[in-house]
């Protein structure tokens, strides 16, 4: 189900929380259902400058893929934008997890 997404950094809404003994493979898209360009900011491990990925998501638009399936461990995505009530962020997580429990040096399998 699609996720309103909030304007302003202060008002951002959790996307996911990355395991912290999996990796998670974050895929997500987006789309603007206004008249006008808005720019949607998701947040890697918080919501301060250095952690943004900014996307100027155009009028009209959708489904917008915004994020390729980076992995993560023990991170929490959140997003916002410029503009509230105009974009919404759908999206599915691939889990991975450690082939032997605490050892890292023998992988990730890909269960679910």
């Amino acid at each position: 189900e699609p996720i309103a997404v909030p304007s302003g950094s202060s008002n951002a809404v959790t996307i996911h929380q990355c395991d912290k003994s999996a990796v998670d493979e974050v895929y997500l898209w987006c789309s603007n259902y206004s008249n006008a360009e808005v720019t949607l900011t998701i947040g890697i491990g918080g919501v301060s400058a250095f952690q943004q990925i900014i996307i100027s998501i155009p009028k009209n638009s959708g489904l917008i893929q915004v994020y390729p399936g980076i992995p993560h461990q023990q991170s929490e995505i959140k997003v916002f934008s410029n503009s509230s009530n105009t974009l919404s962020v759908l999206g599915y997580v691939n889990r991975k997890y450690l082939n032997v429990l605490g050892e890292e040096i023998y992988g990730y399998d890909g269960t679910e």
